[in-house]
């Protein structure tokens, strides 16, 4: 099993989940992989698939390929990324790990038990051995694909859900704002965030919804669109957060378009977000409220555990990492951030569970 560091998870962006890259070398950690299936796999040489997530670990030691990328599944290591593959990832996979961050994806696990024949015994009758082979298909998309191009929402957000595409109107009018997300290849991933804006019409009025990146205004949805995002937005808002998603920017500095892909308020989980509201506006004491002062109200851990965990230390500030404040906690001015081992006062809300403390706070480059 291969030793894996304490980082916060990062899910590697796509368009979608159907695995599409071979996994190679599986037949040497054959036991791993058998581990992940039921003690008992369907009779008659049935096989059966398991759909999971992978974490992509950067192996530069590795005597034989200095790229090589390994595969890891339920802590297990299951395989490597080809040769060609590993090549074109290992680049922003190690940007990942040296923000301390693991790359995940997800990956489709097979296994298929057969009967193997030996032979015959002394008697002459056929005899079988019991044999276990499997294969792992991981979703990747092209490396500059990978990765958002501008940094995380710095307001307290909920991302939507991945769902299907919804085109933004007007970018022509914000080609400003856009261009500091586009990649010479023509298309990048951003966050993207969405905001109520009520239009004054010549008789009344209509609210649909603005959409921006970095905070800037790059466009908004149609009204028909803005009515079935706005019921999560709204939501959203009631509770302390803004509503985020991942948007598709395909173009150049001359003409731009738009994408976002996220789902519906009746797409939505009757369970979706799962997180309580904000009660009260948190206070900003000058020093970013790390040594004193105390924030009242704010949005408390989800509703499911919420009395059953109690406040954990804050982990060690890693490299180029900016400290992230759960909803409800002071804001943090430039610069602060709460020395390693702090632990917040016990009248501030607690941290919605995984939530991140530190996060990325430079743009990430793919090149």
């Amino acid at each position: 099993m291969a030793k894996q560091q304490s980082r916060a998870v990062f899910r590697l962006w796509s368009h979608g989940s159907w695995p599409q890259v071979d996994v190679v070398g599986e037949s040497h950690y054959r036991d791993s992989l058998r581990s992940l299936f039921p003690a008992k796999l369907p009779a008659g040489g049935g096989s059966q698939s398991i759909d999971t997530t992978a974490i992509l670990l950067p192996e530069p030691s590795n005597k034989h390929d200095p790229n090589a990328v390994m595969v890891l599944v339920q802590g297990k290591q299951v395989g490597y990324l080809a040769r060609d593959d590993a090549a074109r990832y290992a680049p922003i996979l190690n940007q990942l790990i040296e923000a301390n961050l693991q790359p995940e994806t997800v990956c489709n696990v097979w296994g298929h038990e057969y009967d193997d024949y030996v032979g015959t015994d002394r008697r002459g009758r056929s005899v079988y051995k019991t044999e276990f082979s499997a294969g792992v298909r991981v979703v990747l998309e092209e490396p500059h694909l990978c990765l958002p191009t501008n940094p995380p929402p710095t307001a307290p957000f909920v991302m939507l859900p991945f769902g299907g595409a919804v085109q933004v109107t007007g970018e022509e009018n914000h080609l400003d704002a856009i261009t500091p997300v586009l990649r010479p290849e023509g298309q990048s991933w951003a966050y993207v965030t969405l905001h109520p804006l009520t239009e004054q019409l010549t008789r009344s009025s209509r609210e649909v919804l603005e959409i921006r990146i970095d905070d800037c205004r790059i466009g908004q949805l149609t009204p028909k669109m803005s009515g079935d995002f706005l019921p999560a937005v709204r939501l959203l808002e009631s509770l302390g957060y803004q509503a985020a998603a991942q948007a598709l920017v395909t173009g150049n500095r001359l003409k731009a378009e738009v994408t976002i892909y996220a789902e519906r308020a009746h797409q939505l989980s009757a369970d979706w977000p799962n997180v309580e509201p904000v009660t009260d506006l948190p206070i900003t004491s000058p020093d970013g409220g790390f040594a004193t002062g105390a924030a009242e109200g704010g949005p408390a851990a989800p509703i499911a555990d919420a009395h059953a965990r109690q406040h954990q230390p804050v982990p060690p500030r890693p490299t180029r990492i900016r400290f992230n404040p759960p909803p409800g906690w002071p804001a943090a001015t430039p610069g602060a951030e709460p020395p390693p081992g702090w632990m917040p006062p016990a009248e501030w809300p607690i941290a919605p569970q995984g939530w991140d403390f530190w996060v990325v706070d430079f743009e990430l480059e793919t090149r």
